[in-house]
């Protein structure tokens, strides 16, 4: 009788947990939830201070602009992004970035910090949606199932609303990518992005 008190008591209170969770989540108010795939296109352009340790290449404050393809709310009017850490062995073409990034949307803004690799170079599949981009006076398509040869990239980002229709979301998002350096897309970082996101309504 005891332990079929505690049993339902527990059960109690994962149901009450299940309940109350999302309205936590999302600020006591419904939310939307949701997976997608994403194409990003993006374009240096500047590469800030740069400096030696060896074979060591360090940097920060380098700029760049993107282009984000396929979320629920649109694709991007503007994206902009500044480095704030990188490092890079000159040798294997192996290390780390970090840097900060506006999106800006038809609905809103979105703030975020990305998190990445650099894993060498080679060639990389790129299986993201297949979308067509104008950046720095270059217009391109990139193509699902397209092999791009380049510095290859992985990492995670996390991001958040600011204002308009987009206020208050929250995504978490891994990706692969490439720097590419063949042929007439050189230059060019492609990114395929899985966005897992909170929004609320």
């Amino acid at each position: 009788m005891k332990r079929k008190a505690i049993l339902l008591c527990s059960l109690a209170l994962l149901i009450m947990l299940a309940a109350v969770s999302p309205v936590l989540a999302c600020g006591y108010r419904e939310c939307e939830r949701g997976t997608f795939t994403q194409g990003i296109a993006q374009v240096n352009t500047s590469p800030g201070t740069q400096w030696m340790t060896g074979n060591i290449l360090h940097m920060k404050g380098g700029t760049s602009i993107s282009y984000v393809y396929g979320s629920p709310w649109g694709n991007s009017l503007s994206g902009s992004g500044t480095t704030t850490y990188f490092k890079l062995d000159t040798v294997s073409l192996t290390g780390r970035t970090v840097s900060t990034v506006v999106d800006t949307y038809a609905k809103g803004t979105v703030l975020g910090t990305i998190f990445a690799n650099l894993n060498g170079a080679g060639p990389y599949t790129y299986l993201g949606p297949t979308f067509t981009f104008t950046l720095d006076g270059k217009t391109g398509t990139i193509n699902q199932g397209a092999i791009y040869i380049g510095g290859l990239i992985s990492g995670f980002a996390i991001k958040h609303g600011v204002n308009g229709d987009l206020k208050g979301l929250n995504t978490m998002e891994t990706f692969t990518g490439v720097n590419i350096q063949v042929g007439p897309l050189a230059g060019i970082i492609v990114i395929d992005n899985t966005v897992n996101y909170v929004l609320p309504s």
